[in-house]
């Protein structure tokens, strides 16, 4: 039998803005609201936890939820497991068909629409089409004021207002990829995507970059072409300068966020110097097959 966790409302925002909604085995996410609430708004892709006439749950064969990666189950705004509230007993009934944990959204749908209002839906079903369709936001590194994204996000004008971006740090050699910069600062930083390129030496003005506009309560959005090697470098370093942590910690941060981290060799060994300049040594063997 699974287990029961709370889950943090930023991490359930970055499960849902993944490029692989459409995969059957990935996430389902369970509205356990009234049937009414449920219809007049829920969070994106939710499914509602219908009862039977004897109270017993209809929503899924136990096969299909056996297979999927992650079950999260949300209410208004139940905070913690002990509660006696329609999410955590719905998870409790859920958790007898899983053995993976079954995650209880901590403070519901009144608590996640308010940080993320942008990804409340009235839609009840989705084909795999639509679901590969749906938009993904940039992922969020620290709540409400980091986000590492691509450069299609950068460009689109409803990130920014959704995630009120106020600073950008491009991490790519095209030009004139923000939508609009009258209110926002940028960074640029035009470094190639190849073996030789150097983001070792930019580290200390990033990290002061956006050290700068977070203190000025700028959310910051970093961004290369792809985000899985520019980017993801950028971010890996400004976590372990934000937070004092190792590669390794960062690196692992991240990869809570975003599935696919994968920066080049080349980038991987200047994180590792990185390292040694923060802590004075190197704590973290990167000749390990992870990096």
């Amino acid at each position: 039998m699974a287990s029961l966790a709370t889950m943090e409302p930023t991490r359930l925002y970055n499960l849902l803005n993944q490029k692989c909604l459409s995969d059957a085995h990935y996430i389902v996410l369970v509205d356990a609201r009234t049937p009414s609430a449920y219809e007049e708004s829920h969070i994106i892709t939710a499914r509602h936890a219908k009862k039977d006439l004897h109270g017993v749950l209809t929503l899924l064969y136990e096969n299909e939820l056996e297979c999927k990666e992650w079950c999260v189950v949300y209410d208004n705004k139940s905070q913690h497991l002990d509660e006696e509230s329609p999410g955590v007993t719905c998870a409790r009934i859920l958790e007898q068909s899983r053995k993976n944990v079954v995650y209880v959204l901590s403070g519901g749908y009144e608590r996640f629409t308010a940080l993320y209002p942008f990804l409340r839906s009235h839609k009840i079903i989705y084909t795999p089409q639509e679901l590969d369709s749906l938009f993904v936001y940039p992922v969020e590194l620290i709540a409400g004021c980091l986000y590492l994204g691509d450069a299609n996000q950068a460009s689109c004008a409803c990130v920014k207002k959704a995630l009120k971006l106020r600073a950008y740090v491009s991490i790519t050699e095209q030009e004139g990829l923000i939508c609009d910069t009258s209110d926002a600062a940028l960074l640029s930083i035009p470094v190639a995507e190849d073996q030789g390129a150097d983001l070792f030496s930019h580290f200390p003005n990033i990290c002061q970059f956006i050290d700068e506009a977070l203190e000025l309560k700028r959310p910051v959005l970093v961004f290369s072409q792809s985000a899985i090697s520019r980017g993801c470098t950028v971010a890996i370093a400004y976590l372990m300068h934000r937070f004092k942590w190792d590669l390794q910690k960062s690196w692992g941060h991240l990869l809570q966020c975003q599935r696919n981290v994968r920066p080049h060799r080349g980038f991987v060994e200047q994180l590792s110097r990185w390292e040694f300049s923060l802590h004075g040594r190197g704590i973290t063997n990167i000749s390990d097959p992870n990096y």
